[in-house]
C-alpha cells in the first residue's frame, strides 16, 4: 500500500510539475505598436475596395469607399478621416494603400 501510495504521489509530482507549452504566437498576429496594428487593418480594409487589384483606389472603388465610411464612420476608415470633418475627401482616399494580395475584394455592379 505504501509503494502505491508513492507511486501516485510521484505520478501527481510529474503531473503538476512539468511545465505546460505555451501557445505559440502566430506571426503579425499581435502587434506591440498600435498605430502600425490600426495601419494595417486600414489597409486590408481598403483592399477590399480595390477592384482591379492595382494598389490604388480610383473612380468606382472610391466612390465605393466614401460609401463605406459615411455608413458606418466608427468602422476601419474612422482613422482616414485625418481632418475629423466626418467626411472622407479626395486627399484622404488617396492617402490610403490598400493592400490586395490575398484579399477578397467587394462586388461591383456593372452596367
Amino acid at each position: 500500500m505504501k509503494k502505491l501510495h508513492q507511486l501516485t504521489l510521484l505520478i501527481a509530482a510529474l503531473f503538476f510539475g512539468l511545465p505546460s507549452p505555451a501557445p505559440a504566437k502566430k506571426a503579425g498576429k499581435l502587434s506591440k505598436d498600435p498605430a502600425k496594428a490600426e495601419q494595417k487593418a486600414l489597409r486590408k480594409a481598403a483592399g477590399v475596395y480595390d477592384t482591379n487589384a492595382n494598389g490604388s483606389l480610383e473612380g468606382d472603388e472610391i466612390a465605393a469607399v466614401k460609401k463605406a465610411f459615411e455608413t458606418d464612420k466608427t468602422g476601419p476608415f474612422k482613422s482616414a478621416d485625418l481632418n475629423a470633418d466626418g467626411l472622407l475627401d479626395d486627399t484622404e482616399v488617396a492617402a490610403l494603400h490598400p493592400k490586395v494580395k490575398g484579399v477578397k475584394r467587394a462586388k461591383t455592379k456593372k452596367a
